[in-house]
């Protein structure tokens, strides 16, 4: 795929050209209103990191979706890489009480290998859509919130919630393809909706974790 090559990847499009996919390109805006959001309310300096993040995916898949290109695909593949990155790293922080510099490391480097791994046709054949990075987004949820349940019953309900919207998102990002005869319109725009709500709720969760008092955090062994 040549970086200015036009890309027809979703039902929606019909045409080549800027405009080709309203409903794709609308709702990828869901992700900048609820980075936004996340921004305004963040305890700190990781949330609004994650936050921000999140906003430039909205941005990237507008983007994306408006104008279809080799050049804008690798930009939104690129702004979800860096989101995953930096809530992996905030997870690591507000959840493991790991420092600033460590959680940035581990979220680069699970994001990295889940990438490369993930991406690997091989893997691809043998797994097929587990292999997909939000499919292990959502396992990884699920077992967080299992990890929590015991310590923080209550964030480990917000993140199993969060994990649950996502999953119920999933088909919608998988089905888009194999609809088209039947449903011009696709599916991926409402899976833009649902990861939006999944991703809303979860920076939610953390950030209201952040908001336990010290002593109990500093008993189980957490951080801020």
């Amino acid at each position: 795929m040549g970086w200015f090559d036009a890309v027809d990847a979703y039902c929606e499009r019909l045409v080549p050209g800027f405009g080709g996919e309203p409903f794709n390109m609308l709702t990828g805006l869901a992700f900048l209103a609820v980075g936004l959001f996340a921004f305004r309310r963040a305890p700190a300096l990781a949330d609004r990191l994650a936050a921000a993040a999140l906003g430039l995916v909205g941005l990237a898949s507008a983007v994306q979706h408006g104008f279809a290109l080799g050049v804008t695909v690798r930009i939104d593949l690129g702004a979800n890489l860096l989101y995953l990155t930096l809530l992996g790293a905030l997870m690591l922080r507000r959840l493991a009480g790991a420092g600033f510099v460590s959680a940035l490391a581990g979220g680069v480097a699970v994001v990295a290998l889940t990438h490369v791994v993930g991406g690997n046709p091989a893997v691809q054949q043998v797994l097929g859509r587990p292999s997909d990075t939000f499919f292990l987004l959502m396992l990884v949820l699920i077992g967080t919130a299992l990890g929590l349940r015991a310590r923080h019953p209550a964030t480990a309900g917000r993140i199993a919630l969060a994990g649950a919207v996502l999953a119920l998102g999933l088909p919608f990002r998988f089905l888009d393809g194999g609809l088209c005869a039947v449903w011009p319109l696709g599916t991926h725009g409402v899976w833009h909706l649902v990861n939006a709500t999944s991703a809303a709720l979860l920076l939610a969760a953390l950030a209201r974790h952040a908001t336990l008092p010290a002593r109990a955090l500093a008993k189980d062994g957490t951080g801020r």
